[in-house]
Formats: structure tokens, C-alpha cells, sequence
């Protein structure tokens, strides 16, 4: 018994040596130290290390809190513009502009617009707040119209689609380097129609869905262009029911659709997203907004935004705002705009705040009023922990 004994003790002895040595030569400690005080100063070296001192520091900073956005309304005395919807918003060179639509509150008849006697608009307008507008144009060189897509492509403005009391559905393809001079610079190139929403996705422009009411017709297709002015089509007739009054986003790498209405006033509360603008894929077939046409989808603060549209159940102006940082899960704000529900507006992002402008209300009046709001922000309390190094202690 004492011989094993002995013998194990002789084993531990050896490797704590060999312990000691790799730990003196790992902390520069000199080799020829007893192997007791050795031990020891390892000992204390690994406590010092193992348990350092630290310190927290609680700091407060401001995050974005969309739940409690609010809007406010524009001095109406500011807002010189004719009240109307399915008007055209464009951003360019640090100004905002407006232009086109329509306005029939002087045509109604039993209880319902004559569009085709309605007045329609080629004026531009422009602000560089949101709050202040100016007429900086009577008459554009394009006719008047009501639902075409403006977007900027390339270093230019482009418009093309909607329909005209002047030319029809033959607005053809208008190019602004400027955002006041416009130049028409082909026909369009795609099926005509009104109502159709365009993004640019993947460095090439996207044209989705819309109306055209001579040949009574929504159409579900997908067309792509990467200069404005040649077409083509790329998908006939997508999973998707055919639609307009839709709108259409691009948000984490992906083109979105939400919403709309087919040729006979049946309205959609789906939503859909692809990867390439070819392959579509549902995302759900009842969103918690409901189903709505004329409603505003856009991106703001790395979050999907849809504001307002005309409720389909029960034809109704929404004035609720709503927003998703996936694409599928939605919340509402808490507190929903004071102004009339409406379809048809615009809804921009401008100098980081959110403009709501014009449209039609529930009860057909056509409005020029604008809304907006800033982000909303609250403090949190951010606590971060440090660690002293031995060399911060001497």
C-alpha cells in the first residue's frame, strides 16, 4: 500500500512539475524557481487573471418607436394646389414635386363622377419642406392624365401609363432631367393601361398589374425594361389575381404587392413578394389590414409602411397607418390620422418625414390637403460592462 503510494505521488510530483515549467516560461517567470513558489506565483498570476476587475457605464440613446406616430396637418393656407387623386409624386434634386390627376366633384350624377367630364391636371407643383408649395408649372408638355407612374431611373425622371381625356391610354414614355421639362422620347412599348405600379429592382424598372377600361381588362402581368423605353414581358399572367389600385414595394431584397381590386370593384387583401419579379410567392391571403384598394405601400426607417386605401368591406376611407420590419407581420399604429379616409393619395418619404397629400374621400370629395409626421423616438438605457487589464490597474 505505502509502495503505491508513493509511486502515485511520485506521478503527481512529475506532472506538476511539468505544469509549473510551461506555466513560468508562459508568464516569463524564471525556470530555476523552487517549484513550491513556483506553484504559488502561477497560483496568484491565474487569479489576478481569471477575476479582473471590471466597471459598467449606463448611457441613454434614442430608437424609433412607429407605434406612437402622429400625424399633423399641413397650415392649409399653404396648400395652394386644386384638390384631386391619382396624382403623380416624384422627388428630385432635394425638391418634392406633384403633378396630374383629377378632380369631378362638378360631375356628379346619381351620386357618381363622370370622369370622362372631369377636370383633368398637367400642372407640377413643388415644395422643398413639404409645407410650402409653389406652382412652378401651369401646363407640363404632357397631356393631362390620371394614374401614370413617374419614378426616377438612371439620373432622369421618367412617366409613362395612365390614361388622358387628350390621347387615351397613348401618353407614351416622357424623360425630365430636370423634373420640369419633360420630353416625350418613345410610345409605349408594353400593353396600355392606367393604374399600373412601377419600382426599380435589380438596376432594370418593374411594371405591375393596372386597368384599361376600353377594353375592360385588369391584368396580373409583369414587365421589365432597363432603359424606359424598350419592354418586355416576362410574366403573363402571375399566381396572383389580376388587379389595380394595388401598390407595390421593394424591401429586403424583394418586390411586394398588396391589395387592389379587379375590373369589377372586388377588392384584395393578399400579399404577395418575389425574389426576381418572375416567381411570386404568397405571403398571406388575409393580411390584418384587410382587404383595400388605393392604399400607400412604402419603405421607411428599414420598415414596410401601407397607409390608408378604401376599406372593400365597408367601402369606407381607412385613416390607419401600418407597418412591418419582415413583410409579414403587421402592426398599427396606436393612434390613426384625423384626417378623411382616403384612396388615390400619394405617400412619400421626404426630408425623413412622411407626407400623406391629396386623394379621394369616402364620400367623394377630392382633397389637397397634406399630412405628415416625423418618426417618433424614445430613450432607452444601454448599460456596457469593462473589463480592466492588469496593465490598467497599475
Amino acid at each position: 500500500m505505502n509502495r503505491r503510494l508513493g509511486n502515485f505521488i511520485n506521478v503527481v510530483a512529475i506532472f506538476l512539475s511539468i505544469i509549473a515549467i510551461w506555466a513560468m516560461a508562459f508568464f516569463g517567470l524564471p525556470i530555476d524557481l523552487p517549484i513550491d513558489k513556483a506553484l504559488a506565483t502561477v497560483a496568484t498570476v491565474f487569479e489576478s487573471q481569471a477575476i479582473p476587475n471590471t466597471f459598467s457605464t449606463t448611457t441613454k440613446i434614442s430608437i424609433a418607436d412607429p407605434l406612437k406616430l402622429t400625424w399633423r396637418q399641413v397650415d392649409p393656407n399653404l396648400i395652394k394646389f386644386p384638390g384631386r387623386d391619382s396624382h403623380a409624386t416624384y422627388q428630385f434634386n432635394g425638391q418634392l414635386f406633384l403633378t396630374g390627376g383629377l378632380d369631378a366633384k362638378d360631375t356628379m350624377k346619381n351620386k357618381m363622377p363622370v370622369y370622362e367630364k372631369a377636370q383633368y391636371f398637367n400642372d407640377i407643383w413643388s415644395t422643398t419642406d413639404g409645407q410650402n408649395w409653389q406652382l412652378t408649372k401651369a401646363r407640363a408638355e404632357f397631356p393631362p392624365f390620371r394614374s401614370a407612374s413617374v419614378v426616377e431611373f438612371k439620373g432622369s425622371l421618367y412617366l409613362f401609363g395612365g390614361w388622358s381625356p387628350v390621347v387615351g391610354y397613348k401618353t407614351g414614355v416622357w424623360q425630365s432631367t430636370d423634373g420640369l421639362k419633360w420630353i416625350k422620347i418613345a410610345p409605349a412599348s408594353f400593353e396600355e393601361r392606367e393604374g399600373q405600379k412601377v419600382v426599380v429592382f435589380d438596376d432594370k424598372l418593374w411594371l405591375i398589374g393596372g386597368v384599361n377600361y376600353d377594353q375592360k381588362k385588369t391584368f396580373n402581368d409583369v414587365w421589365v425594361s432597363a432603359d424606359a423605353v424598350s419592354w418586355r414581358q416576362v410574366v403573363k399572367n402571375a399566381p396572383w389575381h389580376s388587379r389595380w389600385d394595388h401598390d407595390i414595394a421593394v424591401f429586403n431584397n424583394k418586390i411586394w404587392l398588396v391589395g387592389g381590386m379587379n375590373f369589377n370593384g372586388v377588392g384584395y387583401g393578399d400579399e404577395w413578394y418575389s425574389l426576381d419579379g418572375k416567381e411570386w410567392q404568397l405571403a398571406t391571403s388575409s393580411a390584418l389590414w384587410g382587404k383595400r384598394q388605393g392604399q400607400s405601400l412604402l419603405v421607411w426607417d428599414d420598415s414596410l409602411w401601407l397607409v390608408s386605401g378604401l376599406d372593400a368591406k365597408t367601402n369606407e376611407g381607412a385613416g390607419d397607418t401600418w407597418f412591418s420590419n419582415n413583410g409579414l407581420d403587421w402592426n398599427k399604429t396606436e393612434v390613426d390620422g384625423t384626417w378623411p379616409g382616403r384612396e388615390d393619395h400619394e405617400t412619400v418619404i421626404f426630408k425623413d418625414k412622411i407626407f400623406v397629400i391629396g386623394g379621394m374621400s369616402d364620400d367623394w370629395e377630392w382633397l389637397n390637403d397634406v399630412w405628415w409626421a416625423p418618426m417618433p423616438k424614445r430613450e432607452v438605457s444601454v448599460t456596457t460592462t469593462s473589463v480592466l487589464s492588469t496593465s490598467d490597474k497599475k
